[in-house]
């Protein structure tokens, strides 16, 4: 910047000083040194001077005095002193400030002058991360963490996240993350990662943190299923039963295996099967959690059943899970039987006459129902079998299928209602699977209302699987 002078000393008018300040830079990158230079000069004004003078300064935050020899002709000027200051350009303006003052002059001038420069405040990429920790290792997952690095004056606008299996980064999964924390999911078990992050800003990136290793569990075999459920699975066609049991079931962890797939093995006897033993029904996927059997079943026979996962890689089996309790089939009583019964109960019902063949035209079908449901119940959808009912020819109602929630419930609401001709004459307990738990009050009412119970609420999703319900009409 040019010379910035005082205005001629008060007393006379013959003595003038002068500051100028100059900059290395007046746009500095982030963390550049900017040099400043500070020169003090005197001029005379209609005078002449010839005496020994004396500059008293400051500049930057200290200050000191020197002696000079003024032998100036009016006009003129001269060069006293230069003095020097670093900064480095960061966040913050940085204000340098400076003066002087002319004293010893013969006639009693006296000037003084102050003057000051900025260096500018700038932004700069943000400081490089430390290195990530890792924690909550899985077969196929880890947290990484991280602490927010200085800034620079820019705030950070995410992070670049990078893992693989290569400590050079080789084609590694790069991921931006707007917290400081990931969890990388679909890893393989019992695999090396590494993994480094960056900071992003406005005015660039960081470079890369130092890269962390981590070792994802080894794999195991996959855990039990669980609550294992086996019920009867009759179906009547025509007035003809077809004996059957349902088995349901919770998949268990996978545990880092893969290619997990379902056996079942039912059989009349209560001793459990062995790992050699030959499932009743194999191979089944993981996106299935109940299958109906009729080969072998016969009527009035009572059935244990036992699920188990076998595993491809690593090849590996989990132990052999048992139903909760076993199951009696029905017997084979056929439309006859029912009708002949009900011809029998029609003196003692009297005006209950057409409720009781309307029961029976349904068992006479033998067809499978769709219940009609609440508000905030559905199917479960995909794969699975929705909600049915049935009466059978020996006048029991059975019930089955997936229902889930579709918003969150109040435990106990109604989530489905039975026709009249369904209901029980009292209401009825079960307990169900569900993802709430594994097995849940179940209640059938009076009123053909379908409720569970377990906690205040469901959250919707919530399935429950109404297998194993199944009560006897009162009078058959």
């Amino acid at each position: 910047m040019a010379i910035s002078w005082s205005a001629p000393d008060g007393a006379t008018g013959t003595l003038e000083v002068g500051i100028e300040l100059i900059t290395s830079d007046s746009t500095p990158n982030y963390g550049e040194s900017v040099t400043i230079t500070c020169r003090w000069y005197v001029r005379t004004v209609s005078w002449t001077f010839a005496d020994p003078q004396q500059l008293n300064w400051s500049f930057n935050g200290t200050s000191g005095s020197t002696a000079f020899n003024n032998n100036l002709g009016s006009g003129q000027q001269m060069l006293v002193l230069t003095k020097t200051a670093t900064k480095t350009a960061n966040a913050s303006a940085q204000t340098i400030n400076a003066s002087g003052n002319i004293t010893g002059a013969y006639n009693g001038a006296n000037p003084s002058k102050s003057s000051s420069i900025t260096v500018p405040a700038v932004s700069g990429v943000p400081n490089v991360p430390a290195t990530p920790t890792v924690s909550s290792l899985s077969y196929t997952s880890a947290k990484i963490s991280w602490t927010a690095p200085g800034t620079n004056g820019a705030a950070i606008t995410n992070y670049t996240l990078q893992y693989s299996t290569s400590s050079s980064f080789t084609s590694p999964t790069t991921v931006t993350v707007s917290s400081t924390s990931y969890t990388p999911t679909g890893l393989t078990a019992g695999t090396t990662y590494y993994t480094r992050v960056r900071a992003n800003a406005s005015p660039g990136s960081s470079a890369y943190s130092s890269s962390r290793s981590f070792t994802t569990l080894a794999a195991a075999a996959p855990s039990n299923p669980s609550s294992v459920l086996i019920g009867d699975g009759t179906t009547v066609t025509g007035g003809v039963a077809t004996p059957g049991v349902t088995v349901s079931w919770v998949n268990g962890s996978a545990n880092g295996s893969t290619g997990i797939t379902t056996d079942v093995y039912v059989s009349t006897s209560s001793t459990p099967p062995t790992g050699g033993t030959t499932p009743t029904a194999g191979g089944i996927p993981t996106s299935q959690t109940s299958i109906t059997l009729t080969a072998g079943v016969t009527a009035s026979t009572t059935y244990y059943a036992w699920v188990r996962h076998d595993a491809t890689t690593p090849s590996g089996q989990s132990g052999w899970q048992a139903a909760a309790a076993p199951v009696t089939t029905q017997s084979s009583g056929a439309q006859g039987d029912l009708v002949d019964r009900v011809n029998a109960f029609a003196t003692q019902v009297g005006d209950d006459v057409a409720l009781i063949w309307s029961q029976v035209g349904h068992a006479s079908t033998g067809g499978w129902q769709n219940l009609s449901y609440s508000t905030g119940f559905a199917d479960y959808g995909g794969t699975y079998r929705g909600g049915q009912y049935r009466i059978d020819p020996n006048g029991w109602v059975h019930l089955r299928g997936m229902i889930k929630t579709t918003t969150t419930v109040t435990s106990g609401s109604a989530a489905a209602t039975l026709p009249s001709g369904f209901c029980p004459g009292e209401d009825e307990i079960f307990a169900v699977q569900s993802t709430a738990a594994p097995a849940i009050e179940t209640v059938v009412a009076a009123d053909g209302t379908i409720r569970f119970y377990f906690g205040s609420s469901f959250p919707s999703g919530t399935y429950f699987s109404l297998s194993g319900i199944s009560f006897q009409l009162d009078g058959i």
